[in-house]
């Protein structure tokens, strides 16, 4: 076998067998690597064994090759990609390697045959908090609080710590799929299908919702600014943190009292979302005028969203040292949030200063975009705190997406906390079993009328935010 790639920045590397020369590279005794005849075989541990040997000697000083084999393996961060056999004219299908493959002979057969190892996956520790909400078994659907860092389905390079395998994990469930998502770092209320038939009727709630958003697109062209009025098959609400940074108050006090007037007339806050861009995407209050041609017009997408409440302003601040029983109520707000990492706290700042107020904000999501509410608000001047991707701010390092540590102790302050959606009027049970979450103040369900409803009372800076009261008063 012979390295044919390798993604320095990802630590990929893609191997295919040595058909060039008839020959494949086998341990021997000695430990050096020899040639032998094509008909010879490995098993695939061997051959991961030799080539994380070779082609990363100093990334496992402390962890030995084979249990960083074992693990890579464990976590599905291997793959396979080889022929059918049946069907030889179809391209080659890659698959996660199991843990009984790394003991199977790999036998030198087929050029198309490679070997993929993210030799570097990312990690999210967190997906072990996850919690189980309520569970409905005849229906066909589980609602779960995710935490923030934890990915709601497998990535390419870690396929078991994610919200959909420990649910399939903990229920031995031979189904299981998600009819939407949230993003990594976001924390709260996630819909999981656990029968086809709920998926399926999910399928058709989104796409009414669908044509609710079309709807909602034409007023907008009409300059139509009311709220419509009627009920959506299914919707979100999110809580969020946002941070506001002016040296003369003036942009905190002009954007406050924006908010609480749009609050007041349940306003919806309009941007268009350039959906060919890469992320962070753009954000912006019209088309462009010279992009409004047939053909670029399509890539932009209606957002919309309504601020449903805001609280009073919450002063924030980087501490000056000392001792931390004499730090003020905004030094001990700004370390509870961003913690002790001084520049990620200067990375989630506008226009690289530290953010000098905090709003939360709950947010009635009208439209669902790639990224929708973070870059709607940070294109309204409040970021989200704890956001680097919209933070309006250079990152060269890019501190929170590639520290997993940074990651845990500067969370995202973004919460999906309500979640309802119509009944399926062809069932008529509607038995549900709770888990035993259901002691939890925090958590809390309904089923009247024709919704399900999911409600979250708090979030993971609620207690951070009554503290700064209590000092306060």
């Amino acid at each position: 076998f012979r390295v044919v790639g390798m993604d320095s920045p990802t630590g990929t590397i893609f191997v295919r067998p040595n058909k060039a020369v008839g020959h494949m590279l086998e341990p021997s005794e000695e430990g050096s690597s020899t040639l032998s005849s094509i008909g010879n075989v490995l098993t695939l541990f061997v051959v991961l064994e030799r080539v994380l040997a070779v082609a990363l000697p100093r990334e496992h000083e402390t962890t030995s090759v084979q249990a960083t084999v074992q693990e890579l393996c464990r976590i599905g961060a291997i793959w396979i990609s080889a022929r059918d056999k049946r069907h030889p004219q179809n391209p080659p299908k890659w698959n996660r390697a199991t843990e009984l493959q790394l003991q199977q002979e790999v036998m030198v057969e087929d050029d198309a045959a490679i070997i993929r190892i993210h030799s570097r996956p990312p990690r999210f520790p967190s997906f072990s908090k996850l919690q189980v909400v309520s569970k409905n078994d005849i229906h066909g659907f589980w609602v779960v609080n995710k935490p923030g860092g934890c990915p709601s389905h497998a990535t390419v390079d870690n396929g078991i710590e994610n919200v959909l395998a420990v649910v399939q994990q903990e229920s031995s469930l031979s189904y299981a799929t998600l009819p939407q998502r949230l993003d990594t770092e976001t924390t709260g209320l996630l819909l999981v299908a656990t029968r086809p038939s709920f998926a399926s009727y999910m399928c058709q709630l989104l796409a009414s919702k669908t044509k609710y958003s079309q709807q909602l697109e034409q007023s907008s062209s009409s300059n139509q600014q009311e709220v419509m009025v009627d009920i959506k098959p299914i919707a979100k609400k999110y809580r969020c943190l946002v941070t506001v940074s002016d040296e003369n108050n003036s942009n905190k006090k002009e954007l406050y009292h924006q908010l609480c007037r749009w609050r007041d007339s349940r306003h919806r806050v309009t941007h268009y979302l350039d959906a060919s861009s890469p992320a962070p995407k753009r954000f912006l209050d019209t088309i462009p005028d010279d992009e409004t041609p047939p053909s670029e017009a399509k890539k932009w997408q209606l957002c919309q969203l309504v601020v449903t409440s805001v609280s009073q302003p919450y002063t924030v601040c980087i501490s000056s040292g000392g001792s931390s029983s004499n730090y003020s109520s905004a030094e001990r707000l700004c370390k509870a949030l961003w913690g002790e990492n001084q520049p990620v706290v200067a990375a989630v700042g506008t226009k690289n200063q530290p953010p000098k107020y905090v709003l939360q904000l709950e947010i009635d999501l009208w439209t669902g975009r790639t990224h929708q509410i973070r870059g709607q608000l940070s294109a309204l001047g409040a970021p989200i705190v704890g956001d680097a991707l919209y933070s309006g701010v250079e990152n060269p390092n890019n501190i929170l997406l590639k520290d997993s540590s940074a990651r845990a102790s500067n969370r995202m302050a973004l919460q999906c906390c309500s979640l309802e959606f119509k009944k399926d009027p062809m069932t008529t049970t509607t038995t549900t079993t709770d888990t035993s979450n259901e002691t939890m103040d925090e958590i809390s369900s309904s089923e009247e009328s024709s919704f399900y409803r999911f409600h979250l009372d708090q979030a993971w800076w609620t207690e951070y935010l009554q503290q700064y009261d209590t000092e306060e008063t």
